[in-house]
C-alpha cells in the first residue's frame, strides 16, 4: 500500500506555509464550505487533516495517530492559514478497534482536545452521513484545503476547494489491482476520480473530508491514493456510513 497523503511544512502553527489537505485542479473555496475543517500539527508541521464534529472531537484517519498525543496540535477556525484561527493541544485519541493498517481498512480515528473550541468562530459542524450510507458513483464530492496545488503558487494561504465524481467502487477496485497490484478496496471504502485527472486531494490529506456537493453532509475521510490527480489512480475515502458506531460513541 502506498499512500500519495504525506506532510506539509507549516511555518508555525499560527501562521503557516503549507497544509494538511493539497488541492490540484481546485478553486478558492467559499468561506462556509468548510469552516469545520481541522489541521492536525506536529512539529510545526501539518501531519493529517481533519474535521471539527463539536467543540473538543475531530474526526481524523487513523494512520494520523501514531504519534503521542502530547506531540499534537489542532488548528481550526480559519480560511486563510495565515491569519486567525485557533489552536489546541490533545488528551485523547481512539482508532478504530478493527483498523488495518496493512490495508487501512476502517482508516478512521477520533480526536479529543483539551481546550473546547470557542463559539465565537461561528463554526457549523458538519452533518455525519447515516449509518449504512453508502455514496453512489457519479454523484459529485468535495475536498477542501491548502496544500501542494501543482502550480507555481504550490501553498496558497487561503482555502483551495474542488468537486470530485465518486466511481463505481468494483471500478476502483479493478483500476487499482490492474494498474498498481493493490487487491484491498472494501467494502467501507469508496473512492472518487475526475474522468481526465487533473483533480485531487494530494500531500498530507490523510484524515481530510469529503462532503457531498449537493448537501454538504460529510460522506469520506481521505485514507490513500497513488500519486496524484491521475485518472487511473482514484483518491480512497473511509466511508462515513460505515463507521457511524464508532464515531458516534467519542462524539
Amino acid at each position: 500500500m502506498t499512500t500519495k497523503f504525506l506532510f506539509a511544512t507549516l511555518a508555525a502553527l499560527s501562521v503557516v506555509s503549507a497544509s494538511p489537505v493539497a488541492i490540484v485542479g481546485g478553486t478558492t473555496a467559499k468561506v462556509n464550505d468548510f469552516t469545520f475543517i481541522a489541521a492536525v500539527v506536529h512539529n510545526n508541521t501539518v501531519h493529517c487533516g481533519g474535521s471539527l464534529l463539536n467543540p473538543t472531537t475531530v474526526l481524523v484517519a487513523a494512520q494520523c495517530l501514531e504519534l503521542p498525543a502530547k506531540d499534537l496540535q489542532i488548528l481550526v477556525g480559519t480560511h486563510d492559514i495565515n491569519s486567525g484561527g485557533f489552536g489546541s493541544g490533545v488528551t485523547k485519541m481512539f482508532q478504530h478497534p478493527q483498523y488495518n493498517y496493512k490495508i487501512a481498512d476502517k482508516d478512521v480515528g477520533i480526536i479529543k482536545l483539551d481546550t473546547p473550541i470557542p463559539s465565537a468562530l461561528n463554526i457549523k459542524y458538519p452533518t455525519l452521513a447515516a449509518a449504512g450510507s453508502d455514496p453512489v458513483a457519479g454523484t459529485v464530492g468535495k475536498i477542501a484545503g491548502w496544500g501542494d496545488t501543482q502550480t507555481s503558487e504550490k501553498y496558497p494561504s487561503v482555502l483551495r476547494e474542488v468537486d470530485i465524481p465518486v466511481i463505481d467502487r468494483a471500478k476502483c477496485a479493478a483500476m487499482y489491482k490492474s494498474n498498481k497490484n493493490i487487491n484491498a478496496i472494501t467494502e467501507n471504502m469508496f473512492c472518487a476520480v475526475a474522468k481526465s485527472g487533473g483533480k485531487d486531494a494530494c500531500t498530507g490529506d490523510s484524515g481530510g473530508p469529503m462532503i457531498d456537493a449537493s448537501t454538504g453532509v460529510l460522506t469520506g475521510v481521505a485514507s490513500f491514493g497513488w500519486q496524484c490527480a491521475r485518472a487511473d489512480s482514484p483518491g480512497v475515502y473511509v466511508r462515513v456510513g460505515a463507521v457511524r458506531d464508532f464515531i458516534d460513541k467519542h462524539l
